[in-house]
């Protein structure tokens, strides 16, 4: 509780962090409107640096230098990406009403941020790597994606569905590859785990497209969303049931091989369910969104595991630092629990309450009436109280 107060403390997410860091170096004030690409994808690098670190520990002093990269990897990341976007969407924002870097700031200087940050997460990780060319080559596939998705020569962001896939490829997949490869064995987890991510990845993506449809529209983008949405909405629900099917299982084997007591991360995996069951937010929102927050489920449990292993493995600096980057994840899932527990606990009370009271008056009813038919006295004969018989005979 504690570490996450700290988490709240620091920001409500890491979104006035990146924000601060932004203005600094576009010189330009909410360059970013949605950062939520933190909670969505910056997690699994940091879960794979995590089972790096499990696998072959390091002194502390090393971590925290790892921990401090991967927040300079991810920035780096997320930053490069936004503004090859908006570097090749300049006048499609402008027709769309959107915010874009390019119309206010320095496009020279925008320029050798993308090539700064290019750099950055390319070789970034290559010291510390057991495998620095496949970091290398895997870290290079970030900025041709984005070229890719973006360019007006290729331009996949209007190409159906390789949108979408590009779209995942270089948000969930590529961040997590390169800390992949960092590792060992490497080459064993890299092909599953990129393609779970890859997976996992395209509900977002395709939701992202949906959200944008209005913007699209008015700039004339022919993204994937915009020219199938009913297509869209069964893809996002069929991948999201694809991501579920595969990890109910894999977690299900996971908590038996590897947590020494498992009760405590079903217990934690119960109270996600029935918080998120509790909230009824079908009935609140779109169908849609409702099987969205259905998907984001995935990664709080995901995170839920991982923490449990690290307390296990008392690698305590890798949980704090967890709750602290991703607690928000949580957060508002206690304070959702926290209500509920109180709103039922006061119902409950306020039920027994009246339970009680009817009781107790009963039962005092009930003794006095028997009182008086020691003395002789019949309240129920008399159609009276006990205070109007004493008050009858007083008059008398």
């Amino acid at each position: 509780m504690l570490l996450l107060m700290i988490h709240v403390y620091l920001s409500a997410s890491m979104e006035p962090v990146i924000h601060r860091i932004l203005e600094a170096v576009t010189r330009r004030k909410t360059t970013l409107e949605n950062v939520n690409w933190w909670n969505s994808a910056a997690m699994y690098p940091f879960i794979f640096l995590g089972i790096h670190h499990l696998e072959s520990p390091t002194s502390t002093s090393r971590l925290v230098l790892e921990v401090l990269m991967l927040l300079v990897f991810v920035l780096s990341y997320a930053f490069m990406i936004r503004l090859i976007n908006d570097r090749f969407d300049i006048d499609s924002d402008a027709i769309g009403g959107k915010r874009n870097l390019y119309n206010t700031t320095s496009s020279a200087w925008l320029d050798f941020l993308i090539v700064f940050f290019a750099l950055l997460v390319v070789f970034i990780w290559t010291p510390l790597s057991k495998n620095p060319y496949l970091t290398i080559i895997i870290a290079s596939f970030a900025p041709i994606a984005g070229l890719l998705y973006s360019h007006r020569l290729i331009r996949l962001k209007e190409r159906g569905f390789w949108a979408a896939l590009t779209d995942s490829a270089y948000v969930f997949v590529l961040p997590s590859a390169v800390l992949i490869s960092i590792g060992s064995k490497a080459e064993f987890v890299l092909f599953w785990a990129c393609v779970f991510l890859w997976i996992y990845g395209l509900p977002n993506m395709l939701y992202h497209h949906l959200a944008d449809f209005d913007h699209d529209e008015r700039s004339n983008t022919h993204t994937f969303g915009r020219s199938h949405p009913e297509l869209s909405k069964k893809l996002i629900k069929g991948f999201s049931l694809i991501v579920i099917l595969a990890i109910l299982p894999a977690l299900g084997y996971a908590t038996i091989e590897f947590l020494a007591r498992p009760y405590v991360f079903c217990i934690v995996f119960g109270l996600l369910i029935w918080t998120e069951v509790s909230r009824n937010t079908r009935s609140s929102h779109s169908y849609l969104l409702w099987i969205h927050t259905k998907w984001f489920l995935a990664r709080q449990v995901l995170l839920a595991f991982f923490l449990c292993y690290t307390w296990q493995e008392e690698a305590y600096v890798l949980f704090a630092t967890g709750i602290v980057l991703f607690g928000q994840l949580f957060w508002w899932r206690l304070v959702s629990l926290f209500t509920n527990v109180l709103t039922r606990t006061l119902h409950l009370g306020r039920k027994l309450y009246f339970v009680v009271r009817k009781g107790s008056s009963l039962g005092v009813n009930y003794a006095i009436y028997w009182l008086f038919r020691l003395f002789g006295v019949d309240l129920k004969t008399l159609n009276t109280s006990a205070m109007g018989y004493f008050k009858s005979r007083l008059k008398k």
